[in-house]
C-alpha cells in the first residue's frame, strides 16, 4: 500500500502548511501513514477559530469514483484528458485517477483561455473538467470548442444560465457537476434537463430539506482545528451531510436533485422566505450586461435589527463607483422590495479559493467587521 499524500497547493504561506500538516500527523497516529489522499476541502464555510478541513480520502474512493465516472461516461483507452485544474484539489486528481484506470493520456496546461483551442486540437481532447470562472473566460474571449470534445464537465460552483447558453452557443458540449472533496468528486450531472440526474451507485437522503449522500466514493474522515484543539469526525456509516438544500424528482426510474442553495443562503427579510441563490443568479446576468466579472461581487444577507436581514451586495474596490451604483439600480427593478439592495460594502478583493470560488464565510466576517465603526 501507497503512503499518505498530503495535496497542498504550492503557494500557501508556511503558517498554513504547518497547520495542514499539524491535522496530517494528528490522524496518522490513529489511522497509519498509507493508503490515503489528504485534500484540503474546498467549501467555503471556515468560521472564527476554526483551520480549513483537511479531508481524508481512501485511494479505494478515489478508484471508485473514477471507475463510477469511466463506466457511465463509457471512457475509453483512445480519450484523451485535458488537464488545467489543479492537482491538489479533488477536481484534478480525479481526472488523473480516471485516466489511470483506462490507461488513457493526460495533457497538462497553464489556463490562457485565447490557446485554448490551439492546444485542445493539437491533442485531441476528448474529456476536459472546467470551473465557472474558466467558462467565463472562454465566453468573454469567443472561444469555440473543437470537434475531438466529447463533453465539458463544470462543476466547482453554480453557473448562470446565461453563461451556460453562451457556453453551449460556441459548441461546448457542456455536463454540469455536482459534487465535493467529501465523496471525490462529482455524485450527479446536468446535461439537457432542468435538474441534476444522480449518477448509478449513489445513495441520497434529504432530512430537513437538507442533502446527505452516501456512496463507495465517501470520504474516511475529516480533519480541524477548532478553538486550539484537533476534532477528527469520521463517516462511519458512509453518509456526507452537507448544507445544501434540495427536492427530490422522480422520472423514469432515475433520481434527480433541484437545488434551492445553501441552508446559509435561505433568510428571513420581513418575514418572507428569500434565497440567495435565486438572488444571485439575477445579480450575475445583470453583472454580465456591465462586462464586470462575476467574481468582482458577492450578494449576501447581514444581520438587521428592523428587517432580520438584509441584502448586502459586496463589491470589489476596482469596479467602478458610476459602475456599481447602476448595477444595483438596474437590480433593485427586478426584484421585490424586500429583496432589493440597502447596502454597498467595497472591499479591497473579494477572497475566493483556487477553482474561484468566494469564500462566503471569510467574506462576511470581514464585511461584518468593516461595518462595525457603523454601529458605535
Amino acid at each position: 500500500m501507497s503512503e499518505n499524500q498530503l495535496l497542498l497547493n504550492p503557494k500557501i504561506s508556511l503558517e498554513e502548511r504547518q497547520i495542514f500538516e499539524n491535522l496530517q500527523d494528528h490522524f496518522e497516529k490513529e489511522f497509519g501513514g498509507e493508503g490515503f489522499f489528504f485534500v484540503p476541502s474546498s467549501g467555503s464555510s471556515k468560521g472564527e477559530g476554526e483551520s480549513a478541513k483537511l479531508i481524508a480520502l481512501t485511494r479505494d474512493a478515489v478508484a471508485n469514483s473514477a471507475e463510477r465516472f469511466n463506466r457511465y461516461f463509457q471512457a475509453k483507452p483512445d480519450d484523451n484528458w485535458g488537464l488545467v485544474l489543479p492537482t491538489f484539489h479533488v477536481a484534478g486528481l480525479s481526472v488523473l485517477a480516471r485516466a489511470n484506470l483506462t490507461k488513457a493520456r493526460v495533457f497538462s496546461s497553464d489556463w490562457t483561455p485565447q490557446k485554448m483551442q490551439e492546444w485542445l486540437t493539437k491533442n485531441q481532447i476528448s474529456f476536459l473538467s472546467l470551473v465557472p470562472t474558466q467558462v467565463h473566460d472562454l465566453v468573454q474571449h469567443k472561444v469555440e470548442a473543437n470537434t475531438s470534445l466529447k463533453k465539458v464537465f463544470v462543476g466547482g460552483g453554480a453557473l448562470n444560465v446565461n453563461l451556460r447558453d453562451s457556453f453551449i452557443n460556441l459548441g461546448w458540449p457542456i455536463v454540469e457537476t455536482y459534487g465535493m472533496t467529501e465523496t471525490c468528486s462529482m455524485i450527479a450531472i446536468k446535461e439537457e434537463t432542468k435538474f441534476f440526474k444522480v449518477l448509478p451507485g449513489v445513495e441520497i437522503l434529504v432530512e430537513d430539506d437538507l442533502l446527505r449522500v452516501r456512496c463507495n466514493s465517501s470520504a474516511h474522515s475529516s480533519i480541524q482545528m477548532k478553538n486550539g484543539k484537533i476534532q477528527i469526525v469520521r463517516f462511519e456509516d458512509g453518509w456526507v451531510r452537507t448544507e445544501d438544500r434540495v427536492k427530490l424528482e422522480h422520472q423514469n426510474n432515475d433520481l434527480y436533485l433541484q437545488f434551492l442553495g445553501r441552508a446559509s443562503d435561505y433568510v428571513k427579510i420581513l418575514g418572507e422566505g428569500v434565497s440567495f441563490i435565486e438572488l444571485r443568479a439575477k445579480i450575475e446576468k445583470i453583472a454580465v450586461e456591465f462586462s464586470i466579472k462575476p467574481q468582482k461581487l458577492f450578494l449576501m444577507s447581514i444581520p438587521d435589527l428592523r428587517k432580520e436581514n438584509m441584502v448586502t451586495l459586496v463589491i470589489d474596490q476596482s469596479v467602478d463607483h458610476s459602475l456599481a451604483d447602476r448595477l444595483v439600480e438596474r437590480f433593485n427593478q427586478v426584484v421585490r422590495g424586500y429583496e432589493r439592495i440597502h447596502k454597498i460594502v467595497k472591499v479591497n478583493q473579494i477572497p475566493v479559493g483556487e477553482l474561484g470560488k468566494v469564500k462566503a464565510t471569510e467574506l462576511k466576517e470581514m464585511v461584518l467587521k468593516q461595518l462595525e465603526p457603523e454601529k458605535a
